[in-house]
């Protein structure tokens, strides 16, 4: 690290900067390289040593604290987030160029985490008279800082190790925040061992610190062995299976307003391209549920209720498909579509009607049994935050039209589906239902599991045309597998045009392995026999529960070495000790 430094030692101020700015963005460049699209899971261990090793360097400023957290925020957008410019182009309808700058200026502030997680570790740097170990004190920050603060999208550190098999299955216990905790606690073992080997040469070894190192290593042979014993538990081999079916048409994207273009794209989708997808179907396999990708059929309902049918909302054809597939394979469908309920405007109360981003499911016999509405909605993309501030300020007119108003508005709860699963012998069961970016929103499908009904999987519709990348897709993906280690329950994730996908409680594919999988935005079916599992998670009933624990040992810590300098204090006072 120090060579870093060195490269500039004629000029000790530039240098420091430039340090700065090279230990930045070396650690988000290693975080990236352990992410989509690299894979290189070794990397995810050294990923936060950087950023600890600048809180540590610079923790006697709290400015050089924040300007390297908001570098390495910036450095991991730009580097891991790039597609995030394609999207706001697409969002606000505006120029490259603009939708550029408008990335550049933001990228420091999307990953939040990063200024929280240096600044306090920094400040907690100057504390060492409190004896709290290295590795203790960096992982319960770092925790804290990944589950509690804002961030564009829900993704940890911890997510890093979606490639690493073994560490990936810790997160049964205490979620990707536990992950975090492991990550973290290695990089300050290092940090740790170099503090230890700088004393020793000082002649002034701490014994705490070196007891603490030596403790260190414990949980980390731990996590490694858990995860060996999961990967060759014996639990799937007699659980039941689901038969499910992807049906993936690739529509086209919607556009703001339906004209005749989009008509005729429609109808191309409910009347060719699924049709045409459901005959392949039908001739390989038999299946329990099918499901559809968020705007597989982009704009309409299949509710017949007065207030789509009022509105142009209902579209027979897209029912009349729906119930055929139904019927027709005697299974459950899951679909998307376009739902409107009536509401109220907050500053007058007068009645509106709200759009919202949903999903149906028909039983056997094509009849709609359930109704989810996504709660977790996409900022910008789906609604504006502000929106009635905005209009207050009389702001609203010089707006993008994409951002005058939101598009869809929040379900406000959390809700299973029950579905018609042919092998058991209960009358429904359950699966948990979530839309887009929600699957990686683990604290809203822990909801969804403090309910009475057990859950058979989970199931995620998306649509990831608006991002128009593969990368994106690629990330949103491989986020996804996270979720099914920490509740144990198979995922089935459903896409428009993307990379669809099933995996088992283990975050392993079903199906075929990722080289064979449809390519990007081409129309495709995946299918696959998906395990129930029954038993229920630790993080699943506890959630971080654990976290209260190194933060009492920091706290014991502490207490300790307060209450050692009042003893010997004390002790000096009276004479007994020099």
């Amino acid at each position: 690290m120090d060579f870093l430094i060195s490269l500039f030692a004629s000029r000790p101020r530039t240098a420091e900067y430039a340090g700065i700015v090279a230990l930045s963005f070396l650690g988000a460049g290693l975080a990236t390289m352990s992410f989509e699209p690299f894979g290189w899971a070794p990397l995810a261990w050294l990923a936060p040593v950087p950023i600890c090793w600048l809180a540590r360097r610079h923790r006697d400023s709290t400015t050089k604290l924040v300007l390297a957290g908001l570098l390495s925020s910036f450095f991991l957008s730009v580097l891991s987030f790039p597609w995030l410019v394609g999207t706001i182009q697409r969002y606000a309808e505006t120029e490259f160029a603009s939708a550029l700058l408008v990335f550049l200026a933001t990228a420091p502030f999307l990953q939040l985490k990063y200024t929280g997680f240096i600044v306090f570790f920094g400040w907690s740097e100057r504390w060492r008279d409190l004896r709290v170990p290295t590795w203790l004190r960096c992982a319960t920050i770092a925790t804290l800082a990944d589950l509690f603060t804002p961030s564009l999208f829900f993704w940890r550190w911890g997510d890093l190790f979606v490639h690493d098999r073994l560490i990936l299955q810790l997160a049964e216990l205490g979620g990707a925040g536990l992950l975090t905790f492991v990550q973290f606690a290695f990089a300050g073992v290092l940090l740790g061992f170099v503090r230890a080997h700088r004393e020793a040469r000082s002649d002034r070894p701490s014994p705490v610190v070196q007891i603490s190192l030596q403790l260190a290593w414990i949980p980390l042979l731990y996590a490694t062995a858990f995860g060996l014993d999961r990967l060759t538990a014996s639990e799937l081999k007699n659980t039941p299976t689901v038969l499910v079916a992807i049906l993936q048409p690739a529509a086209p994207l919607e556009r703001p307003l339906r004209d005749e273009q989009a008509e005729e794209q429609i109808d191309e989708i409910v009347y060719r391209v699924l049709p045409a997808l459901a005959r392949k179907l039908r001739t390989t396999t038999k299946v329990d549920l099918i499901v559809l990708g968020e705007s597989a059929i982009p704009y309409y309902s299949s509710d017949d209720s007065p207030i789509h049918e009022r509105h142009g909302l209902y579209h027979s054809g897209m029912r009349a498909l729906l119930t055929e597939l139904a019927q027709g394979f005697r299974a459950s469908v899951f679909a998307s579509e376009v739902a409107l309920r009536y509401g109220r405007t907050p500053h007058d109360g007068e009645t509106r009607v709200e759009p919202l981003n949903a999903a149906v499911l028909l039983d056997p016999e094509g009849a709609r049994r359930g109704l989810y509405v996504k709660n977790d909605l996409l900022p910008f993309g789906e609604y504006v935050p502000g929106e009635q501030l905005v209009r207050r300020l009389g702001l609203h007119d010089f707006l993008p039209a994409a951002l005058r108003e939101s598009r869809f508005y929040p379900g406000g709860r959390a809700i299973l589906i029950p579905y018609s699963f042919k092998k058991s012998g209960a009358p429904r069961k359950y699966f948990a239902p979530g839309i887009c970016f929600e699957i990686l929103n683990n604290g809203l499908i822990r909801e969804q599991f403090q309910g009475e009904m057990p859950i058979d999987f989970l199931v995620n519709l998306t649509n990831e045309g608006w991002f128009d990348s593969e990368l994106e897709a690629r990330q949103h993906l491989s986020l996804s597998r996270v979720r099914t280690v920490e509740f144990r329950r198979s995922l089935v994730r459903a896409t428009n045009g993307g990379l669809s996908a099933l995996f088992d409680p283990r975050a392993q594919s079903i199906g075929f392995s990722p080289g064979q999988r449809p390519a990007f935005g081409s129309p495709a079916i995946v299918r696959g026999a998906i395990p129930v599992l029954e038993r229920t998670t630790l993080y699943a009933n506890l959630g971080v529960a654990w976290l209260w624990l190194p933060i009492a040992g920091c706290l014991l810590y502490a207490v300790a070495a307060w209450l050692t300098r009042r003893h010997h204090s004390q002790l000096r006072r009276k004479g007994l000790v020099p």
